[in-house]
């Protein structure tokens, strides 16, 4: 058989089309040829590998009679595993007959064709399956899904139903969208639990990092802390899940000396819950309680009984807080009924102090930033470089070990926001409240408490009308927030 520059044969037999047979054609329209396999443009495919690019151009395999059906070159001759129903033929045959997913038999009509698939509510545009006495179509790659499956984040087992009747309003247990209950989904009979079809859950793959520096600026989806050197794992599908590999070992059920009933691991995509040890609002993983209503990130529970802290000699309990104790890291008064204290002296430490990073990455500089208890600094001054304010040598401080520069621990890692996404909502006393990034330029808006400029990320408080917006950094925000508290008290 002959075969062009491409290494291609000029001509096939393909069953999708056995009318005439298929010769490689030039894409010169102007719109675009779309593969009638992978529904995606002949072109636009071919761009995206560039040494393909080269020999394949923009080619495909096409029909001169008919002039309406085109596949990729190799969607034609070795297609994609996901669209294949037949592994060992690479082939989906024009007729299907499944009776658990259709009393029909399904008919394959490979042509462009816009439609919302039954199985999973998504849209599509090629070759769908068909049955015409039921107005019924599918993706080919939902001809065969899995009837039951079972996911990490609910216990029980979900089976695919093709409707959860319309006048059902659920949510998706995975990205918390609505779910159309016309199409199909998977659900629990037993509690109603139920997640988009494609919400099967991704792999997972280790990777290893050898250097120092953040790997993209990405921050675990566990505790919200940078990820650097050493081993993490990172989805396969998705661009902004990445965990440390502790933090892909968390227990499932846990119980801590914080709470008396058993916790469990939790994760919601970007919904946001406070902390009740360390008083943080966080939109990582969180341990839950179902008798009541406590919830811990995955930091303040990993936090041993007794623990070693590398600003003070002895070690720290877990102790009850006694009225107006301070912190002595960082002198504010905790308002919490739990905190670590020092048996053999006075000294006590809450729990945002207690669970700072030992190694941060800060702003736009290269080298990590470690944590400095304070415990080696000279007496000479040191001044931060985000806040521009004096920073106490005795005290936290994050300190660049390769360039000197010295950076408040609030400065650097957000304050009361750092275990915040950027993105992140939530309402609270009749205000949406957002986290919002920072801003380089000169209209970068001042907090309204402290009149200052802050290098960091703040929160934006809105009530609802565009011209009622106010700004808090973190400090006043939780400042603010434990004030409104003590009055309501």
């Amino acid at each position: 058989m002959e075969k062009d520059a491409t290494g291609y044969p000029d001509e096939i037999n393909h069953h999708w089309h056995i009318k005439h047979p298929l010769r490689i054609l030039e894409d010169t329209s102007e719109t675009g040829v779309v593969c009638l396999s992978c529904g995606k443009l002949i072109v636009e495919e071919a761009k995206k590998n560039e040494e393909k690019k080269k020999k394949k151009e923009n080619k495909c395999y096409g029909c001169n009679t008919c002039g309406d059906f085109s596949l990729h070159l190799d969607c034609a001759t070795n297609p994609p595993l996901h669209v294949v129903d037949r592994p060992e033929t690479h082939e989906h045959p024009l007729v299907v007959d499944r009776p658990k997913t259709h009393e029909h038999p399904l008919n394959l009509i490979p042509r462009e064709v816009s439609f919302t698939c039954n199985a999973c509510g998504t849209k599509g545009n090629v070759s769908p399956y068909v049955c015409i006495s039921c107005s019924f179509m599918i993706h080919t790659r939902c001809s065969n899904l899995p009837r039951v499956i079972r996911i990490n984040r609910h216990p029980h087992r979900l089976s695919h139903t093709f409707s959860l009747g319309s006048e059902k309003k659920l949510d998706c247990g995975v990205c918390r969208k609505g779910i159309d209950g016309r199409y199909g989904a998977y659900s629990s009979s037993q509690d109603g639990f139920a997640v988009h079809t494609g919400h099967e859950e991704h792999d997972l793959r280790l990777t290893n990092t050898k250097d120092d520096h953040v790997i993209d600026d990405k921050r675990c989806n566990a505790c919200s802390f940078h990820v650097f050197r050493g081993l993490s794992y990172k989805c396969v599908d998705c661009d902004d899940f990445i965990l440390h590999r502790k933090c892909a070992r968390l227990y499932r059920k846990i119980r801590i000396p914080l709470h008396q009933h058993t916790l469990t691991l939790f994760y919601k995509g970007g919904e946001v819950f406070n902390c009740a040890a360390c008083d943080h609002n966080s939109t990582g993983f969180r341990y839950s309680c179902s008798e009541c209503d406590f919830h811990f990130d995955t930091q303040c529970v990993s936090i041993n009984d007794p623990f070693k802290y590398g600003g003070h000699l002895h070690p720290l309990y877990l102790l009850p807080s006694e009225d107006n104790m301070k912190c002595g890291a960082c002198d504010q008064n905790t308002s919490r009924q739990m905190m670590l204290g020092c048996v053999k002296c006075s000294f006590g430490l809450c729990f945002a102090c207690a669970t700072l990073p030992s190694i941060i990455h800060y702003e736009d500089d290269p080298h990590p930033f470690a944590l400095n208890h304070g415990e080696n600094a000279s007496a000479s001054e040191y001044w931060c470089d985000s806040c521009e304010q004096q920073v106490n040598p005795h005290k936290n401080f994050y300190e660049c070990l390769s360039c000197g520069t010295i950076v408040h621990t609030n400065c650097a890692l957000g304050g009361s926001f750092r275990n915040l996404r950027l993105g992140a909502s939530f309402n609270s006393d009749g205000y949406k409240r957002t986290l919002v990034p920072k801003d380089n330029q000169a209209t970068q808006p001042f907090c309204r408490q402290c009149i200052s400029r802050h290098g960091r990320s703040i929160l934006m408080s809105c009530s609802g009308d565009d011209d009622d917006i106010t700004y808090y950094c973190s400090t006043c925000y939780l400042s603010r927030k434990k004030t409104q508290t003590i009055d309501k008290s």
